[in-house]
């Protein structure tokens, strides 16, 4: 497994996020997560955060589009993108979801 703590950001939004890239690194891992329904094919990554707004639950999902369907583009887009570039986003990077969406020219920094 592959984990990153990552900065996501949007239009006023900041929000501190684990993902894990579910790639086995041992036989048994391979076995665990085959027998979940993830084969050694699938781009699975999980993506997780403590919603300070709602008492710091955390919210975590491994399909992108349950993203859509409880808390918009931000963190849909965000997971796409992890999924698409997870070797371009560092531990402690930032995943700008305006500028993936070529809404701004320039992505923002860690702050």
């Amino acid at each position: 497994m592959e984990t990153k703590l990552i900065e996501i950001r949007d239009r006023g939004t900041k929000i501190v996020a684990l993902a894990t890239r579910m790639v086995p690194a041992t036989p048994r891992e391979s076995a665990l997560l085959s027998w979940c329904g993830y084969g050694p094919a699938t781009p699975l990554v999980v993506l997780a955060y403590a919603d300070p707004d709602n008492g710091g639950r955390t919210e975590c999902h491994h399909d992108p589009v349950e993203w859509r369907l409880h808390r918009g583009r931000t963190m849909q887009r965000a997971h796409l993108h992890l999924q698409d570039h997870w070797d371009d986003v560092e531990d402690g990077g930032v995943v700008d979801v305006e500028y993936v969406a070529g809404e701004v020219d320039a992505p923002k920094v860690a702050s």
